[in-house]
């Protein structure tokens, strides 16, 4: 039930999962441990009743610690925020299509590039050099 290591020179009692409740029970019983049983403590304890009379006033008044006036510009910075967001995300689109766009364009200046340095150029009927 219970396993005994040495750790640095002390012995540790290491107690098998699922047999927890029974060592508890066994030492209470043989006097082990002087903790006094949970029904002795609960009779000699005085439940307090709360008095709950208030309770709509509080929730009330901590309903209205941030004033109106804060509540309305919060909600103004939030669509504001969002149109902002949408207008990154579209910006972020075209900044990747430019991108693609310049990429493609570089490709298509070294094959002009290429085309009229070639000798394909001169014959042709119309030269795109002229």
């Amino acid at each position: 039930m219970v396993a005994s290591s040495l750790i640095a020179g002390v012995r540790v009692d290491w107690v098998q999962p699922g047999r927890g409740c029974t060592v508890v029970w066994r030492v209470q019983e043989e006097g082990l441990c002087s903790l006094p049983l949970r029904e002795d403590r609960s009779s000699k304890e005085v439940l307090q009743v709360r008095d709950s009379s208030k309770d709509g006033e509080y929730w009330e008044a901590l309903a209205h610690v941030i004033p109106e006036p804060t509540l309305k510009l919060w909600d103004a910075l939030e669509v504001a925020l969002k149109e902002y967001y949408n207008v990154l995300k579209r910006r972020a689109k075209l900044l990747a299509e430019a991108a693609v766009l310049q990429q493609q364009n570089s490709e298509l200046s070294m094959m002009l590039e290429k085309f009229i340095t070639s000798g394909a150029n001169s014959m042709l009927l119309s030269s795109p050099v002229q």
